[in-house]
């Protein structure tokens, strides 16, 4: 049986800087209107149009009514859409009981938290382990994920082992050869891998 032809994959840090602190990127993601997608490294964090951080809910089902209702929603105010909100791919509505529709980010109900004071907070995030950031995650090739820290987010494989880049390397070629490689092993991709989007490539 023939082994198969592998060629190094490397995620590339600084394409992934740039994506995060390109305004034209960000823009060119649909969204509805009053909805931001603030870009990080990992992904965009929604906010509502005056900055405030949006949250998801546990408890809450993909696509169901939103269980966060009376003493919870005074904590965590629902994003309430207009009733002629349009929407498309990614965004939809969902009805409370007060007949009041809200957004929801792929199936899941927005919320603000009451307790975030400036735009940008994120003082509800992982709130009784319940409560997370709404995030638009970049996409990432197979078997590879995203890995949310108590320091931030992590490129790993599938073993959820952390990637690095180096600072040495091009967007082209690696300068990681013969004894570097021993500590620092490269990510091989089969020879047919084709990246999944423009922040990734092979070298």
């Amino acid at each position: 049986m023939p082994v198969p032809r592998v060629r190094t994959l490397f995620y590339l840090a600084p394409v992934l800087s740039v994506l995060a602190a390109s305004p034209v990127l960000a823009e060119s993601l649909p969204a509805p209107d009053g909805i931001v997608l603030n870009a990080r490294g990992h992904g965009w964090v929604l906010a509502d149009e005056n900055g405030q951080t949006l949250y998801i809910y546990a408890k809450d089902q993909r696509g169901g009514a939103p269980v966060c209702e009376g003493g919870c929603a005074r904590d965590w105010p629902p994003l309430i859409a207009p009733e002629n909100a349009e929407f498309g791919p990614d965004w939809s509505i969902v009805t409370r009981e007060s007949g009041e529709h809200q957004w929801a980010f792929r199936g899941k109900p927005l919320y603000r938290y009451a307790l975030d004071n400036a735009p940008g907070d994120m003082n509800g995030d992982d709130f009784q382990q319940l409560w997370s950031v709404a995030v638009k995650p970049i996409t990432v090739p197979p078997a590879f994920g995203i890995f949310k820290t108590s320091r931030g987010h992590l490129l790993v494989d599938q073993r959820n082992m952390t990637l690095y880049s180096s600072d040495a390397d091009s967007a082209s070629e690696s300068k990681c050869n013969e004894s570097c490689t021993r500590d620092w092993r490269p990510v091989e991709a089969f020879w047919l891998a084709k990246p999944p989007a423009e922040d990734w490539s092979i070298v």
